[in-house]
């Protein structure tokens, strides 16, 4: 919502606290059933495209990175988007980087990491195996890893053991205009 000590935050606080005030007495009076209502819901549910870049910041001091993680996620979807049945949607949220719903039901999951590093790898099996749990049928899980890394012995095994598909991507082009290949 905001920093502590901004000057705008109770004003913010006061919004959301109003937001979410109107919303249950939206529901409460079951106006949440309308077709307005509901286009906003399949509107909220599409793709919504993902940073790609330089990002900045401070923490204990300045700092500055490059990110290609949205570049990978977009490439994706372009991908799985082009190859969709007319029953599957592609979609993405906070949580998770790709998904597709087939029949409006979970039926694939795809998360990405720019790197293979153990927390990187034991945090997208922990989100791939937590999120494959809302779907109602068995969901695909695809980890998709840079393509000129190797993953530790250990880790393949989990992964093979958990019906995770590893997919490859490698990264070409140049500083400027970066262009993502998968594998």
């Amino acid at each position: 919502m905001g920093k502590l000590g901004d000057p705008d935050l109770t004003g913010r606080i006061w919004r959301f606290i109003r937001n979410v005030h109107a919303f249950k007495d939206e529901a409460a009076a079951g106006r949440l059933a309308t077709s307005e209502f509901k286009r906003r819901i399949e509107e909220f549910d599409r793709y919504s495209k993902e940073f790609a870049g330089k990002k900045r910041g401070v923490r204990g001091s300045a700092f500055e990175y490059v990110t290609y993680h949205g570049d990978i996620v977009q490439k994706l979807y372009d991908a799985r988007t082009a190859r969709a049945k007319p029953d599957e949607t592609v979609f993405n949220s906070t949580l998770i980087d790709l998904f597709v719903k087939k029949n409006n039901t979970l039926s694939e999951l795809y998360e990405v990491k720019t790197g293979i590093g153990r927390q990187m790898l034991y945090t997208a099996i922990g989100q791939l195996v937590t999120h494959a749990t809302i779907g109602k049928a068995e969901v695909t899980k695809f980890l998709v890893l840079p393509a000129d890394e190797n993953v530790p012995t250990d880790l393949t095994r989990a992964i093979t053991a958990l019906g995770i598909q590893v997919q490859r991507f490698r990264l070409g082009g140049t500083a400027r205009k970066r262009i993502v290949e998968l594998g």
